[in-house]
């Protein structure tokens, strides 16, 4: 479907991407996570042509993106932006067309799309008459009134309260399963953990981490141990290699920086408590994120 190999951007010095490779077969999805200005929007113009790598190759479908390859794309940038003065049912035309999609049929399909995002107004009501969170699912529904095979949605969950959130997600996954091939970027963790098959972390341009993310999660090891009537939350920042203490009712996360402290750990607490619970788990993305980042940070 679509693979992305050794792709490099430079402005001057600075390498907006460094080297970037990355491949989705139909139907799945891949996130990319960094911090601002780590390449990900780069990234995604350069797949849209709207900017030319100095090296590397595009391949959706199997060959370069053209015109007419695009109009199977569907892409939000994460700077939203929609024709204010225009009808919800003119803007939503006005980018079918530009994707070469049977208008009449754009038309028919409007209300289904405005029902399944809970849009607050009619097809006949102007954009700016909506509020921000339901001018965005406006801006969703042209990116997606087309059918589009590849979707690249650029912080999609931005600006959206937990409830359009959670609306967002069950679309996305459901699109996942008809066979729409994802490409996403998100600060938030958690809603990237509800989604993907793959991540892909860069830090300054760079990919420091990539590939399926369970495969990930458990690359780093079950260092989190949960633990009830073990440990105090005070006693265990005695703990050797202890990161971090979260309170967790009716328990306590202590989290180590490796495998090895956390058996330890619950080794020296079987024998010493009569402990109500217990397991030890890999780190969350939250976690991974802020590990693999302030690593770069530092070794930079």
């Amino acid at each position: 479907m679509l693979n992305v190999q050794n792709i490099t951007k430079k402005y001057g010095n600075l390498s907006a991407v460094s080297n970037v490779s990355f491949s989705l077969k139909r139907g799945e999805v891949l996130a990319i996570i960094g911090k601002n200005g780590a390449g990900k929007s780069t990234i995604f113009k350069s797949i849209l042509k709207f900017i030319t790598p100095d090296t590397g190759t595009i391949k959706f479908n199997g060959t370069d993106i053209s015109d007419k390859s695009k109009d199977l794309i569907g892409y939000m940038a994460e700077e939203r932006g929609l024709f204010s003065s225009m009808t919800i049912e003119q803007v939503v035309l006005y980018f079918s067309e530009l994707h070469s999609y049977d208008k009449k049929k754009a038309q028919k399909n409007l209300p289904k799309w405005m029902q399944l995002l809970d849009v607050k107004g009619k097809t006949t009501d102007k954009v700016s008459s909506l509020s921000k969170g339901n001018q965005q699912k406006v801006q969703l529904i042209t990116t997606l009134i087309h059918e589009p095979e590849l979707l690249i949605l650029d912080e999609p969950f931005s600006g959206l309260d937990p409830v359009n959130t959670d609306r967002l997600i069950q679309l996305l996954l459901t699109l996942k399963k008809k066979g729409t091939t994802i490409l996403f970027s998100s600060h938030n963790m958690e809603n990237v953990d509800k989604i993907s098959d793959q991540i892909m972390l860069l830090v300054d341009g760079k990919t420091v981490l990539s590939g399926n993310l369970f495969a990930v999660r458990e690359s780093f090891g079950r260092r989190n141990l949960y633990i009830e009537n073990g440990y105090t939350y005070q006693d265990a920042y005695d703990l050797d290699g202890v990161t971090r203490v979260t309170k967790d009712d009716p328990g306590i996360i202590i989290s180590f920086a490796d495998t090895i402290h956390a058996q330890r750990a619950l080794d020296a607490a079987l024998k010493r408590f009569k402990i109500t619970g217990f397991r030890l788990s890999s780190p969350n993305l939250n976690e991974i994120f802020k590990i693999m980042t302030e690593t770069k940070s530092n070794d930079s």
